[in-house]
């Protein structure tokens, strides 16, 4: 009869485990927030220097630092996924990108970039 109470005892404690687990899970993606929205670019610290090592020349780091640039963010409601557009005349750009996905090239005048998301 004890046997059978500790063995009740031990199965009560595992599905109380199970529930603590799946609570956490579910409080750790409640905790992440959707970033969706518009953002507009009205400062850059070092910009010119971020492009410049990235192979651009002064023209283009010139260019691309008085940019007005607008970033519009879409997350699906999973927060899984993310639509990326930036916006600025002649270089508007869209990716996709898939939370904890492999790495995405994404090239920009002629060059390859490798890019990854995911959460902290």
């Amino acid at each position: 009869e004890d046997d059978e109470d500790d063995e009740n005892d031990y199965s009560s404690q595992r599905q109380d485990s199970s529930n603590l687990r799946q609570s956490m899970s579910a409080t750790a993606i409640n905790k992440r927030h959707d970033f969706s929205g518009t953002y507009k670019r009205t400062n850059a610290v070092n910009f010119e220097a971020f492009v410049g090592a990235q192979g651009a020349g002064y023209v283009q780091r010139k260019l691309a630092s008085s940019i007005q640039l607008t970033h519009v963010l879409v997350m699906d409601p999973t927060l899984k996924a993310l639509k990326l557009q930036e916006k600025a005349g002649p270089l508007d750009m869209e990716n996709t990108y898939t939370c904890g996905a492999d790495y995405q090239e994404n090239v920009i005048a002629k060059s390859t970039f490798r890019a990854r998301i995911y959460w902290e």
